[in-house]
């Protein structure tokens, strides 16, 4: 654990330390269409799973607006009481609020609405933030385990999915502290790569 905590210490801060956040978000974003494109995981009737970025993490917003715009769903989640992640299908950045741990969520009322729940056989894609990640595909979140969880029950919905990580090149380290419940990813797109992991 602490070296777990040292990590995330150090990752934080090289995050934050990224200058032109928005210009390299772009540049990620492009790359993750066009993997999209080559890759095609699923059909257009199924969701690609992606997360509300903070001030120092890879904006969505404006690839979120472009792929609805493709025909494709987008789902955000809401972080549970017990640490779990329910999933909306949203229209419009316009839909967030501010929930737990401060982060941008869906509405209660967008949630509640009908159709816009999302199970998890739909989801073909998620899209992972986190603090690091290595090229075997290694992640270091935040600490609260969400990811972690929702990512093993989510493999036994769909083990044709992909789990990909969304990160600046800084937070890609050669390795991170592993605990044998930490949910690998299969993909890791930044600003000038796209890495293929092999664990």
């Amino acid at each position: 654990m602490t070296d777990k905590r040292q990590a995330r210490r150090r990752l934080r801060g090289l995050r934050r330390s990224v200058p032109d956040k928005a210009e390299r978000a772009a540049a990620l974003t492009a790359r993750l269409r066009t993997w999209l494109a080559e890759t095609d995981p699923g059909s257009r009737t199924d969701v690609i799973a992606a997360y509300a970025a903070t001030p120092d993490e890879p904006s969505l917003d404006d690839w979120c607006e472009a792929a609805r715009g493709e025909g494709r769903a987008v789902a955000f989640p809401t972080c549970l009481e017990g640490g779990g992640l329910a999933w909306t299908r949203i229209e419009s950045t316009a839909e967030f609020t501010v929930g737990r741990h401060g982060l941008r969520e869906p509405r209660a009322d967008v949630a509640e609405t009908p159709g816009r729940t999302v199970e998890l056989v739909q989801i073909a894609t998620v899209l992972v933030p986190g603090l690091g990640f290595s090229a075997t595909g290694t992640r270091l979140g935040q600490g609260g385990g969400y990811y972690d969880r929702f990512l093993a029950s989510w493999r036994s919905a769909r083990p044709d999915g992909s789990a990909v990580g969304i990160a600046f090149d800084a937070q890609i380290v050669d390795t991170l502290p592993q605990d044998p419940h930490d949910a690998p990813v299969d993909v890791v797109i930044t600003e000038s790569r796209t890495i293929r992991c092999q664990a």
